[in-house]
């Protein structure tokens, strides 16, 4: 007896939901494993997937996967510099960046020789200026002051790093 489209589709939205279960959540890597199947099931049945996001203290990794980041990544024996963009598998530790001229270049968690923070000094001014911006919107001097020293003490240091 033939199964119908429909049956078919089914019967694979069945599986794909048993391979969600069966594969768990217990790392970063199941996790992104788990987010591409139910990419897939959202292709088949024709509704927005809705992906788990992995926690910070959860990724297992040390990817700053934070889209506009600068990095730098080892490719064909010299470190690139660009900024991270939302690439191939971005969601499952595979990190795109993209250089100055617009050329692409990924690598994954199992890599991470291959790959290195760029101006840190940089992105960490500008997480405190944000968080600036929110304690002042919270009227929350006290934060603000404590922030606005951080600021300055950041700003006296030097960054060998800084491009």
């Amino acid at each position: 007896m033939e199964m119908t489209i429909e049956e078919y589709k089914n019967k694979l939205l069945d599986d794909i939901d048993f391979a969600i279960t069966a594969t768990g959540t217990s790392d970063a890597y199941c996790t992104g494993m788990v987010n591409g199947m139910k990419y897939v099931k959202s292709l088949i049945d024709g509704n927005k997937p809705e992906f788990i996001e992995v926690e910070e203290g959860e990724k297992g990794y040390n990817f700053p996967d934070v889209i506009g980041e600068a990095c730098e990544m080892y490719v064909d024996g010299i470190w690139i510099k660009g900024k991270i963009v939302d690439g191939y598998r971005f969601r499952d530790g595979m990190v795109t960046i993209e250089d100055a001229n617009g050329q692409r270049y990924s690598c994954g968690a199992a890599r991470t020789e291959l790959y290195r923070k760029g101006n840190m000094k940089e992105e960490k001014l500008r997480k405190l200026k944000a968080q600036l911006s929110t304690a002042g919107d919270r009227r929350d001097w006290d934060t603000c002051e404590r922030i606005e020293k951080e600021i300055e003490e950041l700003k006296g240091e030097t960054n060998d790093r800084m491009y």
